[in-house]
């Protein structure tokens, strides 16, 4: 009995690993990222004389922004992924580079939010990588 339960197993090749999560998709990630970037910039934009709605707008989008970046974290772990996203994120640089001169040009120290303290408080909580 012990015989034929082990030939059955050799058989069927035992145990099996377990389940490898799906790779990140890092082109979908770089996508994702570039466009929560163009939501700051946005947010920033329309609400530059409404700064608790600013404010709510941000934190709101900070929510999804954790995950994202959680995700572009998890990319970083592996050293072809982390190599896939930065080439893809590089399909932004120029999309990035303007978005953050609108933001620039939106929120300077003159601006009425800058010293907004909900929103100076949203924003040093904003997520990084």
């Amino acid at each position: 009995m012990i015989r034929a339960t082990l030939v059955l197993l050799i058989a069927c090749g035992g145990a099996r690993p377990a389940p490898q999560p799906p790779k990140i998709d890092t082109r979908a990630l770089a996508a994702e990222l570039d466009a929560q970037l163009g939501e700051v910039a946005s947010i920033i934009h329309t609400r530059r004389d409404d700064c608790p709605g600013m404010a709510s707008e941000l934190r709101a989008l900070f929510v999804r922004m954790e995950a994202s970046l959680a995700r572009a974290r998890e990319a970083q772990k592996d050293p072809e992924l982390a190599k896939q996203l930065t080439t893809d994120m590089r399909a932004y640089d120029q999309a990035s580079a303007q978005r953050v001169a609108q933001i620039e040009a939106d929120f300077t120290v003159d601006a009425t939010c800058a010293r907004h303290p909900a929103v100076r408080e949203t924003l040093e909580a904003m997520p990084i990588l």
